[in-house]
């Protein structure tokens, strides 16, 4: 895990306040404006708020303009108050949206206190940070300052076409939206998703364990830790628990083999978050095949799964496609959820990493083995080169002629078994990895485990080896052990995908930070 040296001497409380939106076109000099009525947000302390009344932006030049003539423009106006008691820092960004094709060089802006001079400027030539909204292409700084408790300012916002501007501007677009941050100190960029998480485990160490693998991954445990988090987010909104699913994060994972997705298939080791989807009513068969494949009772190779083929194809890309929800044997179909309302949207698709999923399993039969299945021997058995029909010896349940393999490349899995083992925690945590996950369901692993769904049996990715069939796969049952059964069942199926690695986590002091009510925000 990469362990960056940070000094954050602030916390942000406030991010990506979207106050106004302009759009600005240059198609043969003539421009264009956009906004109607008045935005207000509030946060617990701050209030930004701005009309385009009597105040709006009035662009009349059909060509580029000087800087003298600029200052007739009429402005946008927009007031940001303190309604905290102690002082807070805050920063105006512009940020161009994805359809500007203007170069910003071209852009003149002047932001000032009302009844205050202001500083015409190029836009390109402010200060270039990342960017907060969905869809932005560039972000830069307009103006820094600090307010006092109960203190208000009021800006003043114009744009217009640089006098200087060249041929190529023209026939061109410009369009952007302010953004207003709020925070207590030194604005700090906001950190990766797993050093994140290392800075949290040192205030929650009841939350957040090293597991005892080889790859030391940090995951949060016990029954009711803080790590929920948005994902799969409206488009161009502020996340939000309406706007949002809920998903949780299983933890930061160590050693991930990231594929490119550039046609080169470049493999790159590092440390990514895994999330898993919280709720998800959908159960279907992990796997199904026709009657004269292992009798109808499914295969138990991920790569080739029926599970496997709609998470990454309708349910990733949001799309309706073959109907390959099955919920029995025999290629039993059942009508498939409405997966271009339901998938996964294009800013969280965007996130996800294309990963080398460990495909493998237990190196003996688990006929009689139960007794293995500690987290910590499922881990290693997840990436051995062991496959779940090498013990198969034959039979109506075993003639299959599907290749086998133990990785995988892809975005939407499952979890593994060993996720589940090593999500418990508590007093009972060393008891129960010490022990065999078919036993979960004593001793208080199931109830100080996160992962556990008294509601639910659920699918893992893993596939079991048997001696008499070559359809069973692991999963996590509803009273609380882990078990293996033939693919064809009907449990539940709750997506899991790695985030990519420069995926960040939104800076937020408060103590119940990723808690139910106050999920964890992502950005990238």
């Amino acid at each position: 895990m990469n362990k960056k040296k940070k000094i954050i001497i602030g916390i942000i409380v406030l991010v990506s306040i979207i106050v106004i939106t302009l759009g600005v076109t240059y198609a043969y000099w003539q421009f264009i404006r956009k906004q109607e009525g008045e935005n207000v947000v509030k946060s617990a302390c701050l209030d930004i708020s701005i009309s385009d009344e009597a105040n709006q932006i009035s662009l009349q030049k059909a060509m580029p303009i000087s800087d003298v003539e600029a200052t007739q423009l009429k402005p946008f106006t927009f007031t940001v108050t303190n309604n905290c008691q102690s002082s807070t820092n805050y920063s105006i960004r512009l940020e161009s949206l994805e359809k500007t094709t203007l170069d910003s060089k071209h852009v003149k802006t002047m932001l000032n206190e009302v009844n205050k001079p202001g500083k015409p400027k190029i836009y390109g030539d402010y200060e270039e940070i990342g960017t907060t909204i969905a869809k932005a292409k560039e972000s830069r700084i307009l103006e820094e300052g600090t307010l006092t408790g109960g203190e208000s300012k009021k800006y003043e916002l114009r744009l217009w076409l640089d006098a200087n501007a060249e041929e190529d501007a023209m026939n061109k677009s410009f369009q952007s939206k302010i953004v207003v941050n709020s925070y207590i100190g030194v604005l700090p960029n906001n950190p990766l998703a797993v050093d994140y998480l290392e800075e949290l485990q040192a205030e929650r160490p009841e939350e957040l364990a090293y597991d005892d693998t080889g790859d030391a991954n940090l995951r949060f445990i016990g029954a009711t830790p803080k790590n929920y988090v948005l994902f799969n987010c409206e488009q161009d909104v502020e996340p939000s628990k309406e706007t949002c699913e809920t998903w949780r994060i299983i933890g930061a994972m160590n050693n991930i083999i990231e594929v490119s997705e550039d046609g080169l298939q470049t493999e790159t080791t590092g440390s990514h978050l895994k999330i898993i989807r919280d709720k998800f009513d959908t159960n279907y068969s992990w796997d199904s095949s026709a009657s004269g494949v292992n009798e109808g009772y499914g295969v138990n190779e991920w790569s080739q799964a029926a599970l496997e083929k709609v998470l990454n194809n309708e349910y990733l890309n949001r799309r309706t496609g073959s109907n390959l929800c099955y919920k029995n044997y025999n290629n039993t179909t059942e009508t498939c959820p409405d997966w271009p309302n339901i998938g996964i949207r294009e800013s969280s698709r965007n996130m996800i990493a294309s990963v080398k999923w460990n495909t493998g399993t237990m190196s003996v039969a688990y006929n009689n083995n139960e007794n293995l299945l500690t987290a910590k021997y499922m881990y290693e058995a997840e990436q051995s080169d062991h496959n779940g029909k090498e013990q198969c010896s034959g039979g109506y349940y075993c003639n299959d002629a599907v290749e086998r393999t133990t990785t995988w490349t892809g975005k939407v899995g499952l979890m593994y078994p060993s996720d589940y083992g090593y999500a418990v925690g508590t007093e009972v945590r060393e008891t129960c990895l010490g022990k065999s996950m078919y036993t979960y369901d004593k001793d208080n692993c199931k109830t100080n485990d996160w992962l556990y769904d008294l509601s639910n049996k659920q699918w893992t990715i893993t596939p079991a080896s048997y001696s008499i069939n070559a359809e069973s796969v692991f999963y996590v049952d509803s009273s609380g052990y882990v078990g293996c059964n033939a693919s064809l069942n009907a449990y539940a199926v709750r997506p899991t995908v790695y985030l990519k690695s420069d995926v960040e986590i939104v800076q937020n002091n408060d103590d119940d930070y990723g808690s139910i009510d106050n999920p964890f925000v992502l950005e990238m």
